[in-house]
């Protein structure tokens, strides 16, 4: 897995390409997570509130790569659905103990798949909305869409003192073109390329967010 620091488009695309491909079960463990790592450096490179705000998805796909390595089932879809019939998706890190489990325990500090994941579905939420209104609104500022797609994906699951800070700090995201130098390479077709994460993301967070509400996950702590 390629986890040098720079954002690469052609690396986001590929992976993009194989998951579009994959969608039924998502066989790509590794791709899948290469993916979301490279859509975070994204915005690492952009800085700021965008920084932020989504500096802690590394930390998830290490959540991922660690629960992946300790059971290693065939898909992730597969092992959503195994920590469910297991009835450890509801783990966060810090409720175990409410649930029986105890020190020493091979679940105690355990932080599903299951629930990380759910939050990395806010997170394509977010990054499906901007790069749809990039596309499509091509008057409306880069804050602007910033804050709407915040609104719309992130807002909902974050306390008022989150939201205010982050809505503040929206206001100082740059324009578009600050996060176009990020992501192209000058005299690239930008609308096709942005359109070819969007789609991707869409169909993606579709196939799991109608898992996740056909087995009751959509809520997890």
């Amino acid at each position: 897995m390629d986890n040098s620091q720079n954002f690469n488009l052609n690396r986001l695309l590929e992976s993009i390409s194989i998951i579009k491909a994959d969608l039924d079960k998502l066989n790509e463990f590794n791709t899948f997570v290469l993916m979301c790592r490279e859509l975070t450096k994204i915005f690492m490179e952009m800085g700021g509130i965008l920084k932020k705000a989504f500096e802690d998805i590394t930390s998830k796909c290490r959540i991922l790569e660690r629960n992946w390595n300790m059971h290693k089932h065939g898909s992730l879809i597969d092992f959503i659905l195994f920590e469910k019939q297991k009835d450890i998706a509801k783990l966060n890190g810090q409720n175990t103990e409410k649930f029986g489990y105890k020190e020493g325990d091979f679940y105690f500090d355990y932080e599903s798949s299951a629930r990380t994941i759910l939050r990395l579905m806010w997170f394509f939420d977010f990054v499906c909305y901007m790069t749809n209104q990039l596309i499509t609104d091509q008057k409306k500022s880069f804050s602007s869409i910033c804050s709407e797609a915040y609104s719309e994906s992130l807002a909902p699951h974050h306390s008022f003192t989150i939201k205010t800070a982050v809505k503040a700090g929206l206001f100082t995201v740059g324009s578009r073109d600050n996060f176009y130098k990020v992501l192209f390479k000058e005299n690239e077709n930008k609308e096709e390329k942005l359109a070819q994460i969007r789609d991707t993301l869409m169909k993606l967070k579709t196939r799991l967010w109608t898992l996740y509400k056909n087995e009751n996950l959509d809520e997890l702590p």
